[in-house]
C-alpha cells in the first residue's frame, strides 16, 4: 500500500499532472449530486454524485451478502473539449462523526477526448453497518493525460 501512495506521489509530481488535486467533503447525502465546477486545465469536472447501485450484483470478484453489504454507484460528470484523452484518478472515503475513515475507494476512470457533459461511472461494495455510521463523504480527484 505504501509503494502504491508513493508510485502515485511519484507520477503525480513528475508524470505531467495538468493540475493539481480537487478536494471536496460533504454530509453523506446519497442520491444528491454535489457540484464541482473544478478546472484541471483543460478539462473541467462539474459534478459527482454518490448513490446506492440500482441494479444486480456485477460479476465481479467481490464476496457479496445483501444482508451486510451495498453496492455503491458513484458518477462524474466532466467536459473534456480537447483532442486527448485524460484519466481520472480518485479516492473516496466515508468518514464517520469524529472525521475517521470507515471504509475507501480508489479507482481511475477514463475521460475520453471531445465529451462534453458526459458521464463516468464506478461502483463498489462496502458494510451496510459503515454505511449506516457515515456522516461524511470526501472525495479527491487528480487528472492526468492518458
Amino acid at each position: 500500500m505504501r509503494f502504491l501512495a508513493l508510485c502515485l506521489a511519484f507520477f503525480l509530481t513528475y508524470g505531467g499532472v495538468v493540475s493539481g488535486e480537487t478536494r471536496k467533503e460533504v454530509p453523506l447525502k446519497l442520491g444528491s449530486w454535489v457540484t464541482l465546477e473544478a478546472s484541471e486545465a483543460p478539462i473541467t469536472l462539474h459534478r459527482w454524485l454518490l448513490n446506492k447501485y440500482p441494479g444486480p450484483v456485477p460479476k465481479k470478484d467481490w464476496y457479496f451478502d445483501p444482508s451486510y453489504h451495498q453496492l455503491l454507484f458513484f458518477q462524474v460528470e466532466f467536459s473534456n473539449p480537447t483532442g486527448k484523452d485524460y484519466n481520472l484518478h480518485y479516492l473516496l472515503e466515508l468518514l464517520d462523526a469524529q472525521n475517521a475513515v470507515i471504509d475507501g475507494f480508489r479507482g481511475v476512470l477514463e475521460l475520453d477526448d471531445g465529451k462534453v457533459h458526459a458521464l463516468v461511472h464506478a461502483v463498489f461494495p462496502t458494510a451496510q453497518y459503515g454505511l449506516r455510521h457515515a456522516r461524511k463523504v470526501r472525495v479527491r480527484f487528480y487528472v492526468v493525460p492518458d
